[in-house]
């Protein structure tokens, strides 16, 4: 089965692993006799039923979107230690005539907005994806990867909430939600980790002095007081007064003297 050209926006990196594999995985589906089948076995919803499709009329609609004359179906896929899994669940409250997808996983139409995977309908009127998995070089030197993932994001701004994968990311402020780091969102109040599929807010962070000081491992960023490694270790800031040495000196003069990798550094120096 292939995916139609007017789904896929012309800047899309389709050679992108999550992308690629999710197309290949497309491509198998064909038509044996009453069913449509993947490898030889019929499509299947969550509960390893046979999907109940007219396959008069059935045809894919977008990356994670299929339909029939009946019903809109979003397509649930991953890949773990090279095992592919995917099922297929009906989007119970979408319009067949005004349905349309918005990006790789996210759809609308007359009467919301929906999540793929899962099929999950989200009470909002308009939706809109929200980049996630990439860094401000990547952003400024690569538009296409922006371009891609954001079309490809498991996150998406709605008018009164923030939502991932389909489901509200607590307490998230939609109006001042952002990016600020590969792995890290802030709002108007709090700081977010990505962790896998997860989004949560961090506990004890001082939110207005939050920075990023690296996009290489999720630990590399710091509030005034302490690195964040601190926060979930329960160790000590002189403890990693090293370590950080590269990060702070590079942005010396950018940032306050008041964080703590500098008032170490003065401590130090007057005990010497």
């Amino acid at each position: 089965m292939e995916i139609p050209e007017k789904y896929v926006p012309e800047n899309i990196m389709r050679g992108m692993f999550g992308i690629y594999a999710r197309r290949l995985l497309i491509e198998k589906i064909s038509r044996t006799g009453d069913h449509f089948c993947i490898d030889g076995e019929p499509l299947l919803d969550r509960q390893k039923r046979t999907l109940p499709i007219d396959v008069d009329t059935f045809g894919c609609i977008g990356y994670g979107f299929f339909k029939d004359k009946y019903t809109i179906y979003g397509l649930t896929y991953t890949m773990t230690k090279n095992t592919e899994k995917y099922f297929f669940t009906p989007l119970k409250h979408a319009d067949l005539d005004t349905f349309e997808p918005i990006s790789m996983l996210y759809g609308k139409d007359k009467n919301g907005c929906y999540f793929a995977e899962g099929g999950k309908t989200i009470k909002e009127n308009h939706v809109r994806p929200l980049i996630h998995y990439t860094n401000s070089y990547q952003d400024e030197n690569f538009p296409h990867l922006k371009a891609t993932h954001t079309w490809s994001s498991d996150i998406a701004l709605g008018q009164d909430f923030v939502y991932n994968r389909g489901m509200k990311i607590k307490d998230a402020d939609a109006g001042t939600f952002e990016q600020i780091g590969q792995y890290y969102y802030r709002d108007a109040h709090r700081i977010y980790m990505a962790n896998g599929y997860s989004i949560k807010a961090l506990e004890n962070i001082d939110a207005p002095s939050f920075i990023v000081l690296s996009d290489a491992s999720p630990g590399m960023a710091t509030d005034l007081y302490q690195p964040l490694i601190c926060y979930r270790s329960q160790s000590r800031p002189e403890e990693w007064f090293a370590y950080y040495r590269k990060y702070f000196e590079a942005r010396r003069g950018q940032i306050s003297e008041d964080y703590w990798w500098y008032k170490l550094e003065q401590t130090m120096k007057k005990d010497l």
